[in-house]
């Protein structure tokens, strides 16, 4: 209960975010549905799961050895889903257009040596991507699906109004932060008949994707620390870096692969392993005003803010459903 009761606060909390998620997801299923289909079948798969993440920043030290600057790990759960639109047959290729979409919302406890910590972060995440993909059957029990398409992935950390206090009594204020990527993902996939039986109803999956970042941007708004008088909401733009993930999935088929009806549908369990490296990001300057008073005239200073190189993974267990016809 207190897992929805927190979704239905982040509904809505988050009703811009949401609704520019429902409209790239009706996008994609207005572009795939009405496609030509001339291969053999189309499949929808829905999936209910959760997880846990670890975020790490990085700055080198006077030393120029790596150090730890910043931390967050956390858990929450997660909706997947994913759309595969088969369109035709050329010789041993077979082509499909996909689409998959996986929205995780969660806590995260923050910890920094210089500004404290703070347990209870809320954190979204987001992603989709949309791939072409060729299959091939190597034999009986054996199928190859290769990929390569179009993917964006975000995540907002939501900090106004928090504070945290150091060993040494310093009180720092949060902020909110978003963060989006572009990136290209290349996948394979091997799905496997186990011991090749045909009345088998199972099936296994597995799914390796390489990652290429094609840009990337972190908004910050300081004037959530600064005060009200302050409009210094700015962005560090990063363009390189890769990531990578792999999943698992064992399949439970309502009729054996022999049988492969016009409409089957399938059970699934899915592990999900996924990591991210991304460089530091480009400088961005702000300025701030310093309120003055009777005493002291108002001021504005120039401050320069970057990115630290950080990295990031997540873990996650999933259950679903896979429609096919």
């Amino acid at each position: 209960m207190r897992f929805i009761r927190y979704l239905w606060a982040r509904a809505q909390t988050s009703g811009a975010q949401a609704a520019w998620l429902g409209r790239h997801v009706a996008i994609f299923v207005l572009i795939l549905w009405p496609l030509p289909s001339l291969a053999e079948q189309s499949a929808f798969r829905f999936s209910l799961g959760g997880g846990t993440w670890e975020y790490l920043e990085f700055i080198q030290d006077a030393n120029d050895r790596e150090k730890l600057l910043i931390s967050h790990n956390g858990g929450g759960g997660n909706v997947g889903f994913a759309y595969d639109k088969h369109l035709f047959k050329f010789s041993i290729l077979q082509f499909s257009a996909e689409a998959r979409g996986d929205f995780t919302v969660g806590t995260h406890d923050y910890f920094s040596e210089t500004s404290g910590s703070f347990e209870g972060q809320r954190y979204d995440h987001n992603s989709y991507e949309l791939s072409v993909v060729a299959n091939f059957s190597v034999a009986k029990s054996l199928a190859i699906d290769a990929g390569i398409g179009y993917g964006r992935r975000s995540y907002q950390e939501i900090g106004r109004g928090n504070t945290t206090e150091n060993s040494e009594g310093t009180i720092a204020g949060f902020y909110d932060r978003r963060t989006w990527y572009q990136f290209v993902p290349m996948t394979l996939r091997a799905t496997v008949v186990p011991g090749g039986n045909p009345e088998s109803r199972w099936r296994l999956v597995a799914e390796p994707t390489y990652h290429k970042l094609l840009i990337g941007q972190q908004t910050s708004h300081l004037e959530h620390v600064h005060g009200p008088s302050n409009t210094v909401t700015f962005f560090n733009r990063q363009n390189e870096g890769y990531g990578s993930r792999v999943e698992l999935s064992l399949y439970y088929q309502s009729t054996p692969q022999q049988e492969q009806a016009t409409t089957n549908s399938a059970l699934f369990v899915r592990g999900i392993y996924e990591s991210w490296k991304i460089p530091e990001s480009e400088v961005a300057t702000i300025f701030v005003i310093r309120p003055g008073d009777d005493e002291t005239p108002t001021t504005t200073e120039t401050e320069r803010y970057y990115e630290p190189k950080n990295t990031s993974t997540r873990q996650a267990i999933q259950l679903g459903y896979e429609l096919t016809w």
